[in-house]
């Protein structure tokens, strides 16, 4: 849908290339009079445009609660006017900034739209869901802080089943999603690392916080988690390598790898590293093989 702040990418619609056309029609009086003066009936004028296309991570205000992210591509572009006659003039300029590439479905054209920062001003149309600017009245009660000893605690989770004790429900341990709690058992980490075993992923910032994310935007580490977190990675550690070629990669047997890291390809350095819990190894050590009934012991 077109906004009023859109800037068509066009040479016709719009006054987005107003400094390429301003170049051209200087350049072109320039050659002009230098052909006159210099008695030359031919000449040459080269225009050129470079297209930089550089991806980026915005504000996703469309997604209620949170602080979310969306990914963007952000558009730059260059150009360039020169002539020859018997001498050669040239002027450069830049259309870049804070604008993303947007395909405008009513114009059937692409146009540079400014990135919503959630912010405008008195002379901004509202943006349709945008709150009123109301006071609510509510009440509310002071806690005091209490002392480590006096303060309400969660219940404890589930138990982790025992050896002997009935199998787990079918179904169970297929990996965490998104907003799901689980009881957290040593192998869980391990088993969602082994999803991404083999994916290419990517280092994005977003309002100061640094996230590992696949193709398809899910995060794998983050620097906005607890510090005591499993997939906790701190903003140090990443920032360095946003843009780079980043893979998840497992060593050992294809079937029982030993080891889960998530390694940048461009500076040979791992970001994150997991070691497969001993419970996965338990009856295979010095080539024992678990015991089934009717063989002898």
């Amino acid at each position: 849908m077109c906004q009023e702040r859109d800037l068509p990418l066009s040479l016709k619609k719009g006054d987005t290339f107003n400094g390429l056309c301003t170049d051209f029609d200087q350049i072109l009086r320039s050659t002009l009079q230098g052909m006159e003066e210099t008695e030359q009936d031919t000449a040459v004028i080269n225009v050129q445009v470079k297209i930089t296309l550089t991806q980026d991570s915005a504000p996703d205000f469309s997604v209620a609660g949170g602080q979310q992210t969306r990914a963007i591509t952000k558009p730059r572009f260059d150009h360039s006017v020169s002539a020859v006659i018997q001498r050669k003039e040239k002027k450069t300029g830049s259309l870049a900034g804070e604008y993303e590439l947007v395909w405008d479905r009513e114009t059937c054209q692409y146009v540079a739209r400014p990135i919503d920062n959630g912010q405008y001003n008195l002379f901004d149309k509202k943006p349709e869901g945008a709150m009123e600017g109301k006071v609510v009245d509510a009440d509310y009660t002071v806690v005091e802080e209490l002392p480590a000893g006096e303060r309400p605690q969660l219940p404890p989770g589930p138990e982790t089943p025992s050896d002997g004790d009935t199998e787990p429900e079918e179904g169970a341990g297929d990996g965490m999603q998104a907003g799901e709690t689980t009881a957290m058992t040593d192998s869980a980490p391990f088993e969602w690392m082994r999803k991404f075993i083999g994916s290419e992923l990517r280092v994005l910032e977003s309002m100061g916080n640094y996230t590992v994310r696949t193709a398809d935007n899910k995060i794998v580490l983050s620097s906005a988690a607890s510090p005591d977190a499993v997939f906790f990675a701190p903003a140090e550690k990443l920032k360095p390598h946003v843009g780079h070629k980043i893979v998840c990669v497992a060593y050992g047997e294809p079937d029982l790898p030993v080891n889960i890291s998530i390694e940048c390809q461009d500076c040979n350095e791992v970001l994150f590293s997991i070691d497969a819990p001993a419970e996965e190894f338990d009856g295979q050590v010095d080539g024992d093989q678990p015991y089934e009934e009717g063989d002898p012991k």
